[in-house]
């Protein structure tokens, strides 16, 4: 694949410089110098702008720098690195799903524990509007069955976020 689409492919995964390039193998292996190596990236963008596409691999053993096997070696260590690569990232999306997840659960029990509370504050507002108050008590009354109200509309708001069915008065 082109330089281009495998840093597309690899994007979300190439985080800390841990997949290296085929000729960067090669260099650490021993199979080819540094000098080798340019020389083949150099012939490969001449011989690439005046007929077909290829390979930095193609080029090499054009070149005799590399043998087949040593090519395979390295494709399989290239291999092995992605493969690792990704099981890591997978790994890491994997804990953020369970702790969204349980971040979730701890919100709805909050959510279950304020709706428990309106529902007793609604209760006592309920029995204290049967009561004979003053002015005062009845103003503080009416405060509080409009805090509550609007915390109601604002659990009912949170339940549609979290998936939780609203409460019933």
């Amino acid at each position: 694949i082109s330089v281009e689409s495998r840093e597309t492919i690899l994007a979300p995964y190439h985080t800390d410089g841990s997949l290296m390039r085929l000729g960067e193998l090669l260099v650490q292996n021993g199979d080819v110098t540094e000098t080798q190596l340019q020389a083949a990236l150099t012939r490969q963008q001449t011989v690439s702008a005046h007929s077909w596409r290829r390979t930095l691999g193609q080029v090499l053993l054009e070149m005799g720098a590399v043998s087949r096997e040593q090519l395979d070696l390295v494709a399989l260590q290239q291999f092995r690195q992605l493969r690792e690569t990704l099981y890591e990232a997978t790994a890491r999306r994997a804990q953020k799903g369970e702790r969204a997840t349980q971040q979730m659960a701890e919100v709805k029990s909050i959510l279950h524990t304020l709706r428990s509370s309106l529902k007793n504050i609604r209760a006592a507002n309920n029995a204290l509007a049967k009561a004979k108050l003053n002015e005062k008590q009845r103003k503080v009354l009416m405060a509080s069955k409009e805090a509550v109200s609007e915390m109601e509309t604002s659990l009912k708001g949170l339940g549609k976020v979290t998936g939780k069915k609203k409460a019933k008065k």
